[in-house]
């Protein structure tokens, strides 16, 4: 529990702060960040589909390769 906790404070401070900075703050390096802290999460999901909620665009039970399908990443 406490890497999970730990894991989604750093992705939420690697937000709005530098790397180096959040690191500094919680005790490990940008490479122990990189390696094992930083999530990608439903928001991020979200961004890159263009839309606000990934939720609200997505019904429960549907797979997140539905979701890349509707990338256009050319």
């Amino acid at each position: 529990m406490p890497a999970a906790l730990r894991a989604s404070r750093q992705t939420e401070l690697q937000r709005e702060f530098p790397l180096h900075l959040v690191c500094s703050w919680l005790g490990n390096s940008p490479r122990i960040a990189q390696l094992g802290y930083l999530l990608v999460t439903d928001d991020d999901f979200a961004k890159a589909a263009g839309v606000e909620n990934l939720k609200e665009y997505t019904p429960e039970g549907v797979r997140i390769n539905q979701i890349y399908e509707t990338l256009d990443l050319s």
